[in-house]
């Protein structure tokens, strides 16, 4: 499922010091498949720093695992203090979630992070599921020729507890019930097919013309 992520890391309580002399100045990247973003810079924030970043990015189908990359801020290469690797699973699921996160350096426990994640899925996915309503075709009428289903159901947003009203050309006699690509006789020979059904404001009407 595609949408968008909205992380927020809050702390941490790092153990791996980059700086032998100072105190680190760390900050995080945050990576979701291709996308990418950091949050500010703790000057002086050593084994300890705090942030107050909203970060937004882009999770597409197949991402299944977020990225946390925290860093020291150097002159000329910032070094690696840990990295965190977060499932998303739980996050879609719940839609929201706050916890500690174990990071590593190394293969080697450099500390924790806290982290606020919050999820939105993507309009277009949260619509592949739902019932659309309107004008619909039974499956039962959909088989060929035979007696008309005594059990139509009442699938989609057709209420159950509304009557079903059949409605028949009245300028034909005698006629018997059929199916589209196998009409029934009506008068003079003309046939007529079960149209299917739809909602109106007093019921269920299934349409034979």
């Amino acid at each position: 499922m595609s949408g968008t992520l909205i992380v927020k890391p809050l702390q941490g309580k790092l153990t791996h010091n980059t700086d032998t002399f100072t105190k680190m100045d760390p900050y995080c990247v945050v990576t979701c498949g291709s996308s990418s973003a950091k949050t500010s810079i703790h000057n002086g924030g050593g084994k300890t720093p705090v942030w107050k970043d909203t970060l937004t990015l882009k999770k597409s189908q197949n991402d299944s695992k977020l990225y946390i990359e925290v860093k020291d801020k150097d002159p000329l290469k910032d070094d690696l203090a840990g990295v965190c690797e977060i499932p998303l699973a739980d996050v879609v699921k719940n839609g929201k979630t706050a916890s500690w996160y174990d990071i590593f350096y190394k293969g080697k426990s450099a500390g924790q992070i806290l982290v606020e994640i919050e999820w939105k899925p993507d309009q277009q996915s949260t619509n592949q599921n739902q019932n659309q309503p309107g004008f619909f075709m039974h499956p039962n009428l959909q088989q060929g020729p035979g007696p008309l289903p005594m059990n139509m159901g009442h699938p989609g947003n057709i209420p159950f507890n509304q009557p079903t009203q059949i409605i028949i050309n009245t300028h034909q006699q005698h006629q018997q019930p059929g199916f589209p690509g196998h009409p029934g006789p009506g008068l003079h020979g003309h046939p007529h097919h079960v149209v299917g059904m739809e909602q109106s404001k007093d019921g269920n009407k299934l349409l034979i013309c």
